[in-house]
């Protein structure tokens, strides 16, 4: 017989199968010839059916575990997401509260310095009032006692008194942060004159090595400034050998500017003065060295030190567009580098020499004082009289008014303290100008430098005393505005 399967095709049959299942599969085909007889071996075909790609275990397990990495992967990626945005998260909020943390350092500071500027324009005016009761009452004995002239107590009397009104003009300095005026100068001349002042404030067992260069080298400086951060620099070299031995090298040269992320782009490789100022004393360590500038910080002991100077000095420095840097090694000692921009066009200004004017011309002057301080009033009373001038003292401003109301012509020159009780100087000298234009009229303050942006052309007065004053400074003030006044009436 024949399989259903098989077709017959002409003088052929065969046989199709589609769609079998995979697997294995055996084809077995026997034959007769025409008379018949069958061949009983037959033929056989061995095929297997391989099932599709999809349906293969080894590609289900991958796709599997695709699936399951895929399902990893996104997970993990939205962890890794959630786990960047947290981390963004808690960088900002670090940047937020270091910013608010700074923000808070920066407002005490600025607070700080508000109370410090307070403090110290409230007791400028009376603590400069001592001195300068002190300060002339000194120059008096010295001139009736000249024995005393000698007297090396006087001298440091002296210096002490000077060493306060620094303080004192130190801190109004660094808490204003007001514009100091500057004009050209010859920076090797200025270091020059303050490393004298120095020599006269240190032991005699520092030494002081100087390295200047014979040219000027000009400047646009305040030559008082300048002072101050020559002088300061010398203290905190001379305090770091503890009074011992020990050496001061003070270098001023040309130079350039430096090439670094500190120095503003345009000033890079300009030419500059170059002080360096060095020492070898006890040195700094890091922590140390990254705070010296902050205002009140000190290492030295409780009184010797107010942690205002080095702040004051980098304060300056920036101010006259300077760049300041400093080195420092513990047991070694310390090195200050400070760049100023170098004038290349500018001249030193002709500065006319104070000369002291004889006061027997204004012998017989009529004088009038007004200070509410009576000490104050009894010792400038006293000075003018001793110099022969005609004087008439007021410890109230309203008395002193209604004296000059009565009898103008009475006074060549008014003297008034600014700070008085009921009418402060400046108003005052206004109503008395309104009653004699052409009277002379000094103003004292402990705080001129201040005043000057208060008054206006009805209450200017004819001159300006900082307390406290030397007799000599306070005696030509009043000669030069005698002087003038009968030069115009002439």
């Amino acid at each position: 017989g024949v399989d259903q399967d098989w077709r017959k095709s002409g003088k052929n049959q065969s046989a199709s199968y589609a769609n079998l299942d995979p697997g294995h599969y055996k084809f077995m085909v026997r034959a007769a010839n025409y008379q018949g007889i069958w061949n009983s071996a037959g033929k056989s075909l061995e095929i297997i059916v391989h099932p599709p790609l999809w349906k293969r275990l080894w590609f289900q397990t991958l796709v599997a575990l695709l699936s399951v990495g895929g399902i990893l992967g996104v997970g993990w990626a939205i962890a890794r997401n959630r786990m960047q945005q947290r981390l963004l998260e808690a960088e900002r909020d670090r940047n937020l509260s270091e910013e608010r943390a700074s923000m808070r350092e920066t407002l005490r500071q600025h607070q700080k310095m508000e109370a410090i500027g307070t403090l110290a324009s409230g007791i400028s005016h009376d603590f400069n009032n001592l001195l300068a009761g002190i300060s002339l009452n000194l120059e008096s004995l010295k001139e009736d006692e000249k024995d005393l002239q000698s007297k090396p107590e006087m001298n440091e009397l002296e210096q002490l008194i000077g060493r306060a009104q620094s303080l004192v003009r130190q801190i109004l300095t660094f808490s204003r942060n007001e514009e100091v005026p500057k004009s050209p100068l010859d920076f090797v001349h200025t270091v020059k004159d303050s490393v004298r002042l120095i020599r006269s404030s240190i032991p005699h067992s520092v030494e002081i090595l100087e390295r200047f260069p014979d040219e000027p080298l000009i400047i646009m400086a305040s030559e008082t400034q300048l002072h101050q951060i020559i002088l300061n620099l010398g203290s905190n070299a001379a305090q770091a050998m503890r009074n011992e031995k020990g050496r001061i090298s003070i270098t001023v040269e040309r130079s350039t500017a430096p090439i670094e992320t500190s120095v503003p782009e345009e000033q890079q490789g300009q030419p500059t003065v170059r002080l360096l100022f060095e020492d070898n004393g006890s040195g700094m360590n890091r922590s140390t060295v990254e705070r010296i500038y902050d205002p009140f910080f000190t290492t030295k002991a409780p009184g010797k030190g107010t942690g205002l100077g080095l702040a004051m000095v980098f304060g300056i420095v920036q101010s006259h567009n300077g760049h300041m840097t400093v080195s420092s090694l513990e047991g070694k000692g310390t090195a200050f580098t400070i760049h100023f921009p170098l004038e290349l066009n500018q001249t030193l200004t002709e500065i006319s020499k104070e000369v002291e004017i004889s006061a027997s011309p204004d012998k017989g002057k009529r004088l009038m004082v007004v200070d509410d301080e009576v000490l104050i009033l009894k010792t400038l009373v006293r000075t003018f009289k001793k110099r022969g001038y005609q004087v008439d003292s007021f410890p109230r401003s309203p008395e002193a008014l209604e004296a000059f109301s009565s009898r103008p012509e009475n006074y060549d020159i008014v003297l008034s303290d600014y700070t008085m009780p009921d009418i402060n100087g400046l108003e005052m000298i206004e109503q008395i100008k309104r009653i004699r234009p052409d009277i002379k009229a000094v103003l004292m303050s402990g705080a001129s430098d201040k005043l000057e942006y208060e008054a206006t052309d009805d209450n200017r007065p004819d001159a300006w005393l900082s307390k406290p004053f030397k007799i000599n400074d306070l005696v030509n003030t009043l000669s030069k505005l005698t002087c003038h006044n009968l030069e115009t009436r002439s």
